[in-house]
């Protein structure tokens, strides 16, 4: 799966426990947000086999799509496109797939998906969200900030949860953007 990135791209996979009011959580419930811009809406061109997916791998669906008998805020089987406006796969699913495919039968993961396209990595900022700043230089302590609320506000362990963050598309490939994997890295 090849995804064009055009705008600068953040994939941050936060894994936490299930934490329903109602139940205890799933230690077999692995669930994960998907926080990012437009290479995690969705866009890749999609065949016919990525329509199969494990029944393990799930996704909380942010919209109502009656034709797929999806509700908003219910757990569905995640079959692409897994946005309301998409129209193709993302990297959210070949994430997903490759979780359930390496771990026992028994574990089931979740995905929870956050995605603007167009925006700057400033939309995600707790404090500071509406004064973009003008350089990708910041960006790796911007996404600290982010992360390091996330943490706090979901009363999560830092040593318990990773940030995972992808590269964009490099040069050799046309990436349009790859200069920034030397700001990410």
């Amino acid at each position: 799966m090849k995804i064009d990135l055009i705008t600068l791209s953040l994939a941050a996979f936060l894994s936490f426990a299930n934490t329903q009011t109602s139940a205890d959580p799933d230690p077999n419930f692995y669930l994960f947000l998907c926080l990012g811009q437009s290479n995690m809406e969705s866009g890749g061109q999609m065949e016919a086999l990525d329509r199969t997916v494990d029944k393990r791998f799930r996704v909380l669906a942010d919209f109502d799509a009656p034709d797929r008998d999806w509700e908003k805020d219910e757990w569905q089987d995640a079959v692409p496109p897994l946005t309301a406006k998409g129209s193709g796969i993302c990297l959210v699913d070949y994430f997903g797939r490759t979780l359930v495919a390496n771990l026992p039968e028994n574990v089931r993961v979740g995905v929870v998906k956050v995605s603007v396209p167009g925006c700057k990595i400033e939309l995600f900022e707790k404090d500071t969200f509406t004064n973009y700043a003008a350089t990708d230089q910041e960006w790796p302590s911007k996404v600290k900030g982010i992360y390091d609320h996330l943490i706090q506000d979901l009363n999560l362990k830092p040593e318990e949860v990773p940030l995972l963050a992808g590269e964009l598309v490099h040069a050799d490939q046309q990436g349009r953007c790859a200069g920034f994997n030397e700001i990410m890295a």
